[in-house]
């Protein structure tokens, strides 16, 4: 990554990280954290031999969020043999281990459901779709107990009057609406700022639900070497607060952010440890070392901060915004 955490390395199922995080959510005005999340038998490749598995870090986040006031929800990511059948099962999976926990998100103004995003929804198709998420579809979860408002990626642009392009998938396929989730506008169509307002217009047009994904930027050059080109400088901060004030002009139900930590592709709100701080630690670790500094540690070179605007600074902007986006005028319900 190119910033390195205020924690520094760390777990996800370290009960005091998660307790530190939630406390974090709770000081940017964030209510929910939605947890990217495989079945558990269908582990990110980069998890495979990892005993960080997406599901085994639920009940942590579940019993720490409700101390603190949080709710989780659920971003279901792509796994070998996904279906529609299978995204069923995974509903009534995590309706009935997760659903009565106090921490379980549901939307108040959406008929108590859980909302769930489904990332690369577009791979299956919207006839494969609409079988658990039309009310007519033959294995429907549409008025069961397992019912959910489903999200999915727009990424495309629309061509409404020839019957193609991302609306007409999510409409027809039974989606309850949509978001954009990648933080780089050079990315998709959809993650285009300059794009929201019309794509509001189509999801309120057709009774569906918008939720715009902002980010703080993006630069994934020490995984990617190759990907410079999609880079987003931070511009001290100037690049989030532009982004946030275009989602919340568009009056959306939801607004999410990428990311709270996703370090390796840069668009992490979490605090980040200072140049300074990571030198000392970095020339610290060579003392303790006593022959050569550790591998990787050779130089910062490729290493960012958030100053001059401070280790919070984009929790407290987070804060503004939210303020801002509960607070406005054309705000249709408090999610």
């Amino acid at each position: 990554a190119n910033y390195f955490p205020l924690l520094g390395p760390y777990s996800s199922l370290n009960a005091s990280v998660v307790e530190t995080h939630f406390k974090w959510f709770r000081r940017a005005g964030i209510g929910v954290c939605v947890v990217s999340w495989y079945p558990p038998d269908s582990a990110d490749p980069a998890q495979e031999a990892s005993i960080e598995h997406s599901d085994k870090v639920v009940p942590l986040l579940l019993t720490t969020a409700e101390k603190l006031g949080i709710k989780i929800a659920f971003h279901i990511e792509p796994y070998h043999g996904r279906s529609a059948t299978s995204v069923a099962r995974d509903l009534k999976y995590i309706s009935e281990k997760y659903g009565a926990s106090p921490s379980f998100y549901r939307s108040r103004h959406h008929g108590n459901r859980p909302v769930v995003y489904v990332y690369d929804s577009y791979h299956i198709g919207a006839g494969e779709w609409a079988t658990i998420l039309s009310p007519s579809g033959s294995n429907t979860i549409r008025g069961s107990e397992y019912d959910a408002v489903m999200l999915a990626l727009w990424v495309i642009g629309d061509q409404p009057t020839r019957g193609t392009g991302i609306e007409s998938f999510v409409r027809s396929s039974g989606f309850d609406g949509a978001y954009t989730y990648f933080a780089g506008s050079k990315f998709a169509w959809g993650s285009n700022p300059s794009n929201w307002k019309r794509i509001r217009q189509l999801t309120r047009k057709a009774g569906m639900l918008f939720s715009p994904s902002v980010g703080p930027g993006y630069i994934d050059t020490r995984v990617r070497p190759w990907n410079g080109a999609n880079t987003i400088s931070r511009s001290q901060g100037r690049h989030y607060d532009s982004v946030f004030k275009e989602a919340v002009g568009t009056c959306p139900d939801f607004i999410s952010i990428t990311s709270f930590n996703e370090w390796h592709e840069g668009t992490q709100i979490e605090p980040a440890m200072s140049l300074q701080d990571l030198e000392a630690l970095r020339l610290a670790e060579a003392r303790q070392d006593r022959t050569s500094l550790p591998k990787g540690w050779n130089s910062l070179e490729g290493y960012y901060d958030y100053l001059p605007e401070g280790t919070f600074a984009y929790l407290d902007k987070t804060r503004e915004w939210v303020a801002k986006f509960d607070n406005g005028r054309c705000h249709e319900s408090s999610n």
